[in-house]
């Protein structure tokens, strides 16, 4: 998924190019990448998963580029049930979940590529290797 949509950001790949990639992804059990959970719900957070209601049910995370100049996804998230996200604070959550539905962005802007809903999905924690994650405010 993330790099079809950096394909698409880079001119490599089309619009066109994506939709037939990722359709296939539909109804499919998808992992995303490990995040850094953090305590702090400011605008702009990216590559983590940011608490804003401790027992929340769904939520949204920004998936960038390294250098986050690039919006890959906005990834709506919505869990099987409330998962206590504060003591994971520090650690890093892999999601998994069913890809309800891929949105290529209508507009077609190459700075950001797509939404994907995931239904259905847990979280599976572990404790970061590098010490405490490093998130970019733009």
């Amino acid at each position: 998924i993330y790099t079809t949509a950096g394909a698409v950001s880079t001119g490599a790949f089309d619009f066109d190019v994506l939709n037939k990639r990722l359709k296939g992804f539909v109804a499919k059990s998808v992992t995303l990448p490990d995040r850094p959970v953090i305590n702090d719900a400011q605008p702009g957070r990216m590559n983590a998963i940011c608490i804003s209601d401790p027992h929340a049910t769904s939520f949204m995370v920004v998936a960038a580029n390294k250098t986050n100049t690039t919006i890959h996804a906005f990834e709506y998230v919505k869990l099987q049930q409330a998962v206590d996200l504060a003591p994971h604070v520090g650690e890093l959550g892999s999601i998994t979940g069913t890809l309800r539905k891929v949105e290529p962005n209508p507009n077609k802007s190459p700075t950001l590529v797509l939404r994907i809903y995931i239904g259905d999905a847990t979280i599976a924690f572990s404790k970061a290797l590098l010490g405490p994650p490093t998130v970019t405010v733009l």
